[in-house]
């Protein structure tokens, strides 16, 4: 509900927040993705496409240049062929983004951007999500596994943009009987 909540607030206009969801592996942050989701399906207004919340799956070795590809394929937005740069890619996705007056964005595993070995180093990460923030007044909501506060840790200016986090945890694996 909570979730739900920043979503509504974001589709009324109010100020863009950063939420953080972690959780381990298998506890149903996916199926709470879809649900948020659901409940804002993508709709056409005088034939113009409206995409109020957009879900981003992030593979893991995400490159700088594959942030924005991302959420320009999850628009489902045509790619030009390679050579494309950052900068390039950042500006046609903002402006997608705002053609389709999406108001918040879903990262599905965006704890691979804090993976050991991640082609972004997690402040450059953090940078770029407060960047998409200020200049959109977008709401995010990232979900990944536990790892995922790294990004936060990495940069203070995101970390002072969010929430606390939020974790799913529909069960404690310290207690024997919940581990069950």
């Amino acid at each position: 509900s909570a979730l739900k909540s920043r979503i509504e607030d974001a589709r009324d206009g109010h100020s863009a927040r950063i939420e953080c969801v972690v959780g381990p592996s298998r506890v149903g942050k996916t199926m709470l993705i879809h649900t948020l989701w659901r409940g804002n399906p993508e709709t056409k207004l005088n034939g113009i496409r409206q995409v109020p919340v957009l879900v981003v799956p992030i593979q893991p070795n995400i490159s700088p240049v594959l942030l924005p590809t991302s959420v320009l394929a999850a628009l489902g937005v045509p790619l030009s062929p390679r050579g494309s740069t950052t900068g390039v890619l950042f500006n046609r996705m903002i402006e997608q983004l705002r053609l389709t007056q999406t108001k918040a964005l879903i990262f599905e595993e965006a704890s691979h951007l804090v993976e050991p070995g991640a082609k972004v180093p997690p402040r450059a990460a953090g940078d770029w999500f407060k960047s998409l923030s200020d200049t959109l007044n977008i709401t995010m909501i990232l979900f990944g596994v536990p790892r995922l506060e790294r990004l936060f840790q990495s940069n203070e200016q995101l970390r002072l943009r969010a929430s606390a986090r939020k974790e799913f945890r529909p069960y404690d694996f310290r207690i024997p009987s919940e581990q069950m």
